[in-house]
């Protein structure tokens, strides 16, 4: 039965993301008044009882997957019919996680035990985690060909994607927790389960070293080369005169309008005749 732990898994977790996720697209509809509301309450508590009922039902890997898969599934309908309600559901679910983040972070570094952790395993830990980030760093050009950056935009992709916490905070203990788990609950332990527990304890202290070490020099390298590898591109004119033509001819839904299609900090540009319009009198707006 363990052999099939991990198919069933998958199963339930894209079974079940992919329905709430379809489900979300028409719940709530586009026209009630709350929807963003609606719309983050029911995608968090779609997701905690994907994670809670996964443990529930011993098949913990299936929660997480199907929190992923339902929120992709739901976001890409919600970018499409209502960008601004999609925003607002991604910003409040960006403020829970900025309260949620140091507990994910404080569990992990307290499943850390310091008597069980072996010197060969830090050494050789730090030595793979810096050979990934390099193959990472020379790989990272490759990987956004096709996206019309110059150099100096993907040297500082290589740079961003150098920093790596959330996934190892959340898949770094799994093993150690799940053997452990087992091995309580069995008199007599079961060798194998031994084994793999040892290779679980590795598998934390790398992932505990991962974050220790890419977090704090990614957010180094983003702070520093950020200003010196991008430039803010700035508005053409015609950006900005269609812009200002649309302010004025639009007296409704502006903000929701005209923001989604325009950032809302281009410079303002008064044109050199007063009264010129980009379209005759007959065709204005009403």
């Amino acid at each position: 039965m363990q052999i099939l732990q991990a198919p069933i898994e998958i199963v339930i977790g894209v079974s079940y993301g992919l329905a709430t996720g379809v489900l979300f697209w028409f719940f709530p509809h586009n026209g009630h008044p709350s929807k963003s509301a609606y719309r983050f309450i029911i995608l968090l508590g779609a997701g905690l009882t994907a994670v809670f009922g996964g443990n529930a039902l011993k098949y913990s890997g299936a929660g997480p997957l199907a929190t992923l898969i339902m929120a992709f599934i739901a976001g890409y309908e919600w970018r499409k019919s209502d960008a601004p309600s999609h925003k607002e559901v991604a910003e409040k679910l960006a403020k829970l996680w900025r309260y949620f983040q140091p507990v994910l972070f404080g569990l992990i570094g307290a499943a850390v035990s310091i008597e069980k952790i072996r010197p060969e395993t830090v050494g050789l830990g730090i030595a793979v985690i810096f050979i990934g980030v390099l193959v990472r760093f020379f790989v990272t050009p490759f990987a956004t060909l096709g996206a019309n950056l110059n150099w100096k935009e993907k040297m500082f992709a290589s740079i961003a994607w150098f920093p790596k916490a959330t996934v190892q905070a959340t898949l770094g203990s799994k093993v150690y927790d799940y053997t452990t788990l087992v091995l309580s609950t069995q008199t007599v332990p079961d060798p194998y389960l031994l084994r793999v527990q040892q290779i679980g304890i590795q598998m934390l202290t790398i992932a505990v070293l991962c974050i220790v070490i890419t977090a704090p020099l990614g957010a180094l390298g983003i702070t520093f080369t950020q200003n010196r590898l991008l430039q803010k591109k700035k508005p053409t004119e015609l950006e900005v005169s269609e812009r200002e033509f649309i302010e004025e001819e639009l007296s409704g839904g502006k903000d929701n309008m005209v923001d989604s299609l325009f950032p809302r900090n281009l410079p303002k540009k008064r044109h050199s005749e007063p009264n010129m319009r980009m379209f005759p009198d007959e065709f204005t707006f009403t």
